[in-house]
């Protein structure tokens, strides 16, 4: 995912920099197009409820964290009163991701949050369920 965000930039700069090499100002309007494929690119994975943020992981990661990661927009409250949370779970809201593991309470940008949510909570539940099969 990472190299659709970047690829476009790179693209575009080597172009940018071999239309004034060459003094052709047309390969600075063929190259973009790179850009507005990036904009929707990055646009396409914006969070804005439970279904949204369903979508986000199981596009992204590949599987289903359903009831471990929930979507709430007074995020503030589990960040103040923690204990109103249960252990092992994640709350994501717009811009913040809250995740309690074992009693300790991180709070974090929403995408690094997800990220250490699947890894810490998701995935060794699904290899646990894999071994037993």
């Amino acid at each position: 995912m990472r190299i659709v965000v970047i690829l476009p930039t790179i693209v575009f700069s080597i172009m940018t920099a071999a239309a004034f090499y060459f003094n052709d100002i047309l390969l600075v309007l063929l190259a973009l197009p790179l850009l507005f494929i990036q904009y929707f690119v990055t646009k396409g994975h914006e969070i804005v409820d439970q279904e949204s943020l369903n979508a986000y992981i199981k596009h992204t990661y590949g599987i289903s964290c359903e009831g471990i990661i929930s979507f709430t927009e007074d995020l503030e409250l589990y960040l103040y009163f923690p204990s109103k949370m249960k252990d092992n779970t994640a709350m994501v809201s717009r811009d913040k991701c809250v995740i309690k593991i074992n009693g300790t309470v991180k709070s974090m940008e929403v995408y690094e949050g997800i990220e250490e949510a699947v890894t810490k909570l998701c995935k060794p539940r699904i290899n646990k369920i894999s071994s037993l099969n």
